[in-house]
């Protein structure tokens, strides 16, 4: 089956926003406290996640601040992981020192 480009984009972009709800719902269902999702690491998962799937920074923040809300982490810290997993960090661990 031959797609066009504009197909295969579209494809692509369904395929990201599956895989995005598919990883804030098991995030959701493990991590869920009656009263705030704080679980810090969890969000770096799903920051690493968008970082691997090819997505900007601004996608990444939007796409958290959506599923999240008030508890996803600021823009800035947003932007901070990110550029950490783009110089190789693995780690999502907060304490990782160079």
């Amino acid at each position: 089956m031959n797609l066009s480009a504009k197909q295969s984009s579209a494809v692509r972009t369904c395929l990201f926003f599956l895989c995005i709800f598919v990883v804030v719902l098991v995030f959701l269902l493990t991590t869920y406290r009656p009263a705030k999702i704080t679980d810090v690491k969890q969000q770096h998962i799903c920051i690493k996640f968008c970082f691997k799937f090819g997505k900007t920074t601004s996608e990444t923040h939007r796409v958290h601040k959506e599923a999240l809300g008030e508890n996803a982490l600021c823009q800035t810290q947003t932007y901070k992981w990110v550029k950490r997993f783009s110089y190789g960090r693995m780690s999502v661990d907060k304490g990782e020192r160079s």
